[in-house]
């Protein structure tokens, strides 16, 4: 079909293809209805619709998110723990329905069921488009429940709570922002209850220092950051001190010769363990050299 050499059908087909796709059957429209300014004043920004209202086809509930915070040793040795979660599950009751009693469930009379009513509007002449939006009557459930015969256990929700367990298996090293996916433990619909549950993402939060033992360790990356206190002696002719990490392991820090306040030395690999692509960290002792009166005395 050339519709190129005439202006009018050109601005039909392209308003057409444009939004809906079918260029071709409007400008047949077009020729069958001979209603050139019909089109002249159609709006393009009719395109634009409240997606807040649309209905959504889906295959099981959305994802449930919650946060589990761990202590610095957690992070540093990984967890193989139970875990409790506060879901939304079908009423036990009632199985969903809402009601008290089969007989007091009924299909909507709004919607016929559907769950959505349809709005068919003209876009071009002898064009129409059906949107489909949630039913305000039912809620989208496509279901009535007769007054005052809602069930007690749910209170006409149709879900109800309960506590569940999940296993948590997380690695050593693991840091703040790790996700893991656990599926099926989410809860159900509050809509459709007859979607399977949603899955449950649960995020680790991991502390960015801890005290532990009089020492206060912080995490940079994957490497252990402690400031450890030294007497001037051992500033001037070096240390050996065994370091007791908040996973309970040892590192011996030894340094030979002068050591200068806030100097930094490192133990490689002495951090937290190699997760999810990040290597392996260190363990970084800064310097602070104690001087106390006795040794001011014995300078001056």
């Amino acid at each position: 079909m050339n519709v190129l050499l005439n202006p009018e059908k050109r601005e039909v087909y392209d308003k057409a293809q444009f939004l809906t796709g079918m260029g071709e059957e409007a400008v047949r429209t077009f020729e069958s209805h001979k209603q050139p300014e019909a089109y002249k004043n159609f709006d393009l920004s009719q395109k634009n619709i409240d997606p807040t209202k649309m209905v959504r086809h889906k295959e099981k509930a959305e994802t449930k998110e919650m946060e589990v915070n761990l202590t610095f040793q957690q992070c540093m040795t990984g967890i193989f723990q139970k875990q409790e979660v506060d879901r939304r599950v079908r009423c036990s009751h009632c199985k969903g329905t809402g009601a008290d009693k089969h007989e007091h469930h009924h299909t909507c009379k709004y919607c016929n069921g559907r769950g959505k009513w349809a709005d068919i509007a003209e876009i071009l002449p002898g064009i129409t488009k059906e949107k489909n939006y949630v039913c305000d009557y039912c809620s989208g459930t496509g279901k009535h429940i007769d007054h005052d015969h809602t069930c007690d256990v749910c209170n006409g929700t149709g879900l109800e709570a309960k506590k569940d367990e999940i296993l948590m298996i997380i690695k050593a090293g693991v840091f703040s922002g790790y996700k893991h996916t656990y599926e099926d433990m989410g809860d159900f619909d509050e809509i459709d209850h007859k979607l399977p549950s949603g899955d449950l993402q649960v995020t680790i939060q991991c502390p960015q220092e801890e005290l532990f033992n009089g020492i206060v360790f912080s995490r940079q990356d994957q490497n252990i950051i402690a400031r450890i206190n030294i007497t001037l002696v051992e500033a001037l002719h070096g240390f050996n001190k065994s370091i007791t990490l908040p996973d309970g392991h040892d590192v011996l820090v030894t340094k030979q010769g002068i050591t200068q306040n806030n100097e930094e030395i490192q133990i490689a690999e002495a951090g937290f363990s190699t997760f999810e692509g990040r290597q392996i960290g260190n363990f970084i002792m800064i310097a602070n050299v104690v001087i106390t009166d006795e040794d001011r005395t014995s300078f001056m």
